[in-house]
């Protein structure tokens, strides 16, 4: 655990979910007694992780004041200010610099996803992939079924931009189907070496990640269907407020 980071990108603007958060980052929405942030940092802890980048933005400097060095939580906390403009690609490549280790854990920072990091981990490892994404047997997602595996565990490719345009695409009979957690794990080195410029702005999802698919560089780790759920919508979060039993046993709520 000690050869990777953390990366948790939390500083979009968080436009659909601006009624609950009263100006607040959204990754500092209360789920139960306690910011979700705060859960997820504690999972990361427990997990062995010891350090961690937040991508923060203009929209989301409060997290700053909030979370600080880290010490709460007993990390090792630093920050990586972008626009917040560009999605999660821009703040990927803008926090890259900052990587010490060869192997970088990013998270979407509103997703709630039980996952083994230590098991993830190895079996990125073990497949020799440029990056690995957690991919999910559960169709209650926004975006259910959207990535394409082969029967060797290769991503052929991510369906997510096809379905949010009504695009039908053809897929290989062979194929399996599952759902994006928005967990990743990346080889740092790989990052500089394969991200193409026009991949370095929006959504990991719908250019990175469909760049290493398309090389050959893009692994699923299967977490069955175990709890994954974003928070970014009204009725999402509502969703996680009325589950705080079933999160609790993997998430500080």
């Amino acid at each position: 655990m000690r050869s990777c980071t953390a990366v948790v990108f939390c500083g979009g603007r968080a436009t659909r979910l601006q009624s609950q958060l009263s100006g607040r980052a959204k990754a500092l929405v209360t789920l139960d007694r306690n910011p979700y942030l705060y859960g997820l940092l504690n999972q990361l802890h427990d997990a062995g992780l010891k350090e961690v980048i937040l991508c923060v933005s203009p929209f989301t400097e409060d997290i700053i004041e909030d979370v600080r060095g880290g010490r709460a939580f007993g990390l090792e906390i630093r920050y990586s200010l972008d626009t917040g403009l560009h999605e999660n690609a821009s703040a990927l490549w803008h926090c890259h610099a900052r990587l010490r280790t060869p192997l970088a854990l990013c998270i979407n920072g509103d997703t709630i996803v039980d996952v083994d990091f230590r098991q993830l981990l190895r079996a990125h490892i073990r497949s020799g992939a440029a990056c690995t994404l957690v991919a999910s047997d559960r169709m209650d997602q926004p975006h259910p079924g959207a990535v394409e595996v082969d029967a060797g565990g290769k991503v052929i490719d991510l369906h997510e931009w096809a379905q949010d345009r009504q695009v039908e695409v053809r897929a290989y009979r062979s194929s399996r189907f599952y759902t994006n957690s928005g967990v990743y794990v990346f080889n740092v080195a790989a990052l500089g070496s394969r991200c193409a410029p026009e991949d370095r702005t929006g959504k990991i999802e719908q250019g990175l990640l469909r760049s290493l698919a398309k090389s050959g560089g893009l692994f699923a780790f299967s977490n069955g269907s175990r709890y994954l759920l974003d928070l970014g919508t009204p009725h999402r979060l509502s969703t996680a407020r009325s589950q705080l039993s079933s999160i609790s046993q993997f998430f500080t709520v």
